[in-house]
């Protein structure tokens, strides 16, 4: 997962969670999900980085849009944490120090 520069905080949108907009964003990386047999979780990265990037969201809403978007439906989280737990580790490991405080 390759990322630019972030979102700084004062330029981007004020976005509640429980908006249409981060509905939208769930639903569309479950669609992605649906529509990529297997999938690597750097093409989920990647997908979320997008969503986030035309939402023009802070890098915290990437892990509520990868979780809700992840475990939703047919996808148990508690079942199919060990096949995408890379992924959030991944996902911490970019945000650098903050990644943890983002997670938790």
């Amino acid at each position: 997962m390759k990322d630019g520069g972030e979102i700084n905080v004062l330029d981007a949108k004020k976005v509640d969670i429980d908006s249409e907009e981060m509905a939208s964003a769930i639903s569309q990386l479950d669609a992605f999900l649906s529509q990529n047999e297997k999938p690597t979780n750097e093409d989920i990265l990647t997908e979320v980085r997008q969503l986030q990037l035309i939402m023009n969201i802070t890098a915290e809403y990437k892990y509520y849009i990868l979780f809700c978007g992840l475990f939703q439906g047919k996808r148990n989280a508690v079942k199919l944490w060990p096949t995408y737990e890379s992924a959030f580790l991944t996902l911490v490991k970019s945000d650098g120090e903050v990644g943890i405080k983002r997670l938790m």
